[in-house]
């Protein structure tokens, strides 16, 4: 979190973890994610997905769990930008494989979404400008296994699920 930029992760292995696996938030820039595997990360929420790059506003870099602060999408210029996820598998995570809140001009190319319980790739909240090449997205947003209050809180509880257990 914070200002970072200029470097490499490669041939990492993140998974099992108790909320998301990566989490990026802030001017995080020049940076590229080559061969990584993420998987089994167990948060449901947004911000707990395989790969999370956000914009809200940095209170305590003790914890991910800061404020959201509903601000003007133009005043949110501390957001990751100009990354690169390369040849990634992001795999059976409780959450999207990959969630961009506001993240801008990210490139994607060739990475591997599979089995994530929400969304394989989601842009959201003023995400712009990124650039998705060549990537394998499937099997993604089942939520069979959200709770109801995590169905609740996406505010979609209300649309019910199907037989198979799906929403």
């Amino acid at each position: 979190m914070g200002k970072n930029e200029n470097f490499l992760i490669r041939d990492t292995k993140c998974e099992s973890n108790g909320q998301g696996g990566i989490y990026l938030d802030g001017d995080v820039e020049q940076g590229i994610f080559d061969g990584n595997e993420i998987a089994d990360n167990i948060g449901t929420q947004n911000l707990t997905a395989g790969i999370t790059l956000s914009s809200i506003h940095i209170v305590s870099f003790d914890t991910t769990a800061n404020p959201w602060y509903d601000e003007p999408l133009a005043d949110k210029l501390e957001s990751p930008h100009d990354l690169l996820f390369i040849h990634n598998f992001i795999h059976d995570n409780h959450s999207s494989g990959i969630y961009s809140d506001g993240s801008y001009c990210n490139y994607y190319v060739e990475n591997n979404l599979e089995d994530n319980d929400k969304e394989g790739l989601c842009f959201d909240y003023g995400s712009f400008g990124n650039f998705v090449s060549g990537n394998t997205v499937s099997r993604n947003g089942g939520r069979f296994r959200q709770a109801d209050a995590d169905l609740k809180r996406d505010f979609i509880y209300d649309m019910g699920r199907l037989k198979d257990g799906r929403d």
